[in-house]
């Protein structure tokens, strides 16, 4: 009986563990749930849920958009489930047969994180956790909707501010490097696309005439922006120029110059979400890499934060690209 009075005093005096308990416990919300969960299994991920299937059926034969048959699943779950809770959805989530492992540790965070931020004790958790979820509303789904455009319009923001200090980084890398010695400068583009260019040959023997015609620095600049070999996600070739064999005795200056750039890219790369990058990329093509394979070499360094929180991404596209390689030639 003794340590069965003590395992409770431990319980007790222990609100952050019942804080998260009830947190994780509680109703989930439409617009969060809505702009995090956006796995094309939602049919199978709704069966696993709990909700009929026979309204599952009727949503899937509707003539609508993937984003809006998940969104009214969800919106079903959530009034037809005295049980749903971010528990539910998270575990629903990491099963094999949905197999959403990095969107049930972005959701499982967001909640957590948002709780963290209420100034709620531990006892007004747990009401809010047994609270009934708000009602549905066009309003509800249209304000979804409005968040996901904002992720892309923030981020969308932000490239082009990162576009912008991108074009005076190559200014500035083009100018620290006026005095180099242009026939070293050609070998090492050379270098570059002998590495680089091994399946390309055709490609090879084209750049290398243009590469023998340079006669100055900016012409070496000229060649690589108009065979879009550098861009404001693929710095790989300017960060080689910023060495001392080419910007001399103020290479320290170029290599500090690419180095502040860096911070501002990583940045860009590493805190949005996996998902939130592919909705950016395909609203904004224009704002894609585009370069063409062979001497430009696009380098995404990613956080480990960022890998951890994708890693499922990542794993689909390891074997999916070694088993491709013809499409990268």
């Amino acid at each position: 009986m003794a340590e069965r009075r003590s395992a409770s005093s431990s319980i007790k005096s222990s609100p952050l563990s019942l804080k998260v308990y009830s947190v994780m416990n509680g109703k989930p919300d439409l617009k969060t749930v809505c702009a995090i969960v956006r796995t094309s299994r939602w049919h199978q991920l709704g069966l696993q849920l709990g909700v009929d299937e026979a309204m599952l059926q009727d949503i899937e034969t509707e003539k609508s958009e993937t984003q809006d048959k998940r969104t009214q699943m969800f919106r079903l779950w959530i009034a037809s489930q005295p049980g749903a809770s971010h528990n539910q959805l998270v575990e629903a989530m990491r099963l094999k047969v949905i197999g959403e492992d990095r969107m049930a540790q972005e959701y499982e965070e967001r909640v957590k994180e948002e709780a963290s931020k209420t100034h709620h004790t531990g006892v007004q958790v747990v009401q809010a956790s047994v609270s009934t979820a708000p009602a549905w509303s066009t309003s509800t789904v249209i304000n979804s909707i409005t968040q996901k455009v904002s992720e892309v319009d923030l981020l969308t923001d932000q490239a082009y501010k990162l576009q912008d200090k991108y074009h005076k980084l190559l200014l500035e890398i083009q100018e620290l490097s006026q005095n180099a010695n242009v026939g070293i400068v050609k070998n090492l583009l050379r270098n570059i696309l002998q590495e680089n260019c091994i399946y390309q040959l055709h490609g090879l023997s084209f750049y290398k005439q243009q590469i023998d015609g340079i006669t100055s620095m900016n012409e070496v600049f000229a060649f690589l922006i108009e065979n879009h070999f550098v861009g404001y996600l693929n710095y790989y070739l300017l960060m080689k120029f910023s060495r001392k064999v080419v910007c001399g005795d103020r290479y320290k200056e170029a290599k500090q110059k690419v180095l502040k750039y860096e911070k501002h890219y990583r940045k860009f790369i590493d805190e949005p979400a996996f998902y939130q990058l592919i909705m950016f990329f395909d609203e904004n093509p224009h704002l894609n890499p585009g370069t063409v394979v062979g001497l430009p070499i696009v380098i995404v360094s990613l956080s480990q934060k960022w890998k951890t929180r994708n890693k499922k991404d990542l794993n689909e596209w390891i074997p999916f690209l070694k088993e491709n390689k013809h499409l990268l030639q």
